[in-house]
């Protein structure tokens, strides 16, 4: 929830009319922060890396557009690293998460 409290606060910010500068350098800071620290703190391949970060601009826009109550990940193929570093991130953010089976996450929003 951090993580979606975070980015509704960068978009106050942006309609309360500070500066698109401003903004774009913080908001990068704070991801190439946030990303340094999941990647120190896991052995992902690149690959893995940037399957995260994928999946975290996915959960990103959801949170910004609110109009969603849960999105299913399928997780066919992923290796166990990956599997505990999504699972942290979305423990990290006090987001609610299930499996369904042993191939898809749900992933649940409240709003």
């Amino acid at each position: 929830m951090r993580f979606i409290a975070f980015l509704r606060q960068q978009r106050l910010r942006k309609l309360r009319g500070m500066k698109h500068e401003t903004m774009k350098k913080k908001r990068s800071s704070t991801l190439k922060l946030k990303e340094a620290e999941a990647a120190s703190s896991s052995n992902l391949s690149l690959l893995e890396e940037k399957g995260l970060r994928m999946l975290k601009i996915h959960l990103w826009f959801i949170a910004l557009t609110g109009c969603f109550q849960e999105f299913r990940v399928n997780r066919s193929g992923w290796s166990s690293n990956f599997k505990e570093a999504v699972f942290e991130f979305l423990e990290r953010e006090k987001m609610g998460f299930e499996e369904e089976n042993e191939t898809t996450l749900i992933i649940k929003f409240n709003h």
